[in-house]
C-alpha cells in the first residue's frame, strides 16, 4: 500500500532526517506577537517613567497652598511637530524666592501674561517641587503614560509565556510519541460555514491503527481546508482505502496524523 503524507514536509521527519515532525499551529505567530506588543509597550512605558513628574507626588502627599507670580512663558515645538506651553512662576517659601516651570495647556498659557498672579501648591517636605493644580491632572497621565502601557506589556509578555509554553510541552509530548502507521478506512469531503458566514471545505478521515501496546484503535481526524497545501493533498488528490497514513502516537486520545 501507498503512504500518503497530510503534510509532505513530514518526509524527512518520517526518515530520521528531522528532529521534529511538520506542526501546523499559530505558535510562532502569537510568538511574534508577544514579543512585538511586549517590546513596544515596554518602550512606551520607559518613556512614561522618565516623562512622569514624580516630584509631584511629595506635593500630593504634603501640599500647601500659595500664591505664585508668572515671571516667563514660552512655546516650544516637540518631536512629533506639536506646540508645547510653558510658563515659569516664582513664589516664595521662609523667605526664599523659588522659581519653577511647568507645561500648560494653551488656554492657561494665552491667560498667564508676565505678572500674572496664580494659585499653586508645592510640598512641605521639598518646596522646590510645585505645580499649578488647575494644569496638571497626574491621575490622567498615570493612567495614559504608565498603566496602559504596563498593562500592554504584561499583555504581550503573557501571550508570549502562553505560546512558548504551549510550543514546549508540544515538543515533550513529541519526544515520547511513537510514528506507526495506520489504515484508511474512509475518506469524505463536505462544506460548511463557519461563525462568519464565511464557507469552507473540510475533509475527515477515518483511519484504523494498532498501538504499540496492542490495541486496535478506530478514529477520524477532520481537516478544515482554508491551507491551500491541504486542498491539494486531501481535495485534488484525496487518500483512499488502498493508502496507509503515518500517525504519531502519544496515547489512544493524543495521535496526530503526519
Amino acid at each position: 500500500m501507498r503512504l500518503h503524507l497530510i503534510y509532505p514536509g513530514n518526509k524527512a521527519y518520517i526518515q530520521g532526517k528531522a528532529r521534529y515532525p511538520f506542526h501546523p499551529s499559530d505558535a510562532g505567530y502569537f510568538i511574534a506577537l508577544g514579543l512585538v506588543v511586549a517590546l513596544f509597550s515596554l518602550l512606551a512605558l520607559l518613556s512614561g517613567l522618565s516623562k512622569f513628574p514624580w516630584q509631584l507626588i511629595l506635593v500630593i502627599l504634603a501640599p500647601v497652598n500659595a500664591e505664585a507670580r508668572v515671571v516667563d512663558r514660552l512655546a516650544t515645538t516637540d518631536s512629533g511637530g506639536r506646540t508645547v506651553y510653558y510658563i515659569v512662576y516664582e513664589y516664595v517659601v521662609n523667605d526664599q524666592r523659588l522659581t519653577n516651570r511647568q507645561s500648560v495647556s494653551q488656554d492657561i498659557y494665552a491667560r498667564a501674561k508676565q505678572g500674572t498672579r496664580l494659585q499653586i501648591e508645592y510640598s512641605r517636605i521639598a518646596p522646590n517641587a510645585a505645580r499649578i493644580p488647575s494644569a496638571v491632572n497626574l491621575l490622567d497621565m498615570f493612567f495614559f503614560q504608565i498603566a496602559i502601557p504596563l498593562f500592554l506589556t504584561l499583555v504581550g509578555l503573557g501571550i508570549l509565556a502562553l505560546a512558548l509554553y504551549g510550543e514546549a510541552n508540544w515538543r515533550r509530548r513529541i519526544r515520547r510519541a511513537k510514528l506507526i502507521e495506520g489504515q484508511v478506512l474512509q475518506a469524505w469531503t463536505g462544506e460548511g460555514k463557519d461563525s462568519d458566514g464565511a464557507r469552507y471545505t473540510a475533509t475527515v478521515l477515518r483511519v484504523r491503527f494498532q498501538t504499540p501496546q496492542g490495541r486496535i484503535i478506530e478514529g477520524r481526524k477532520s481537516y478544515n481546508t482554508y491551507d491551500q497545501r491541504l486542498r491539494k493533498r486531501l481535495i485534488d488528490h484525496p487518500p483512499s482505502t488502498e493508502n496507509t497514513v503515518a500517525i504519531l502516537y502519544v496515547d489512544d486520545k493524543n495521535w496526530e496524523l503526519l
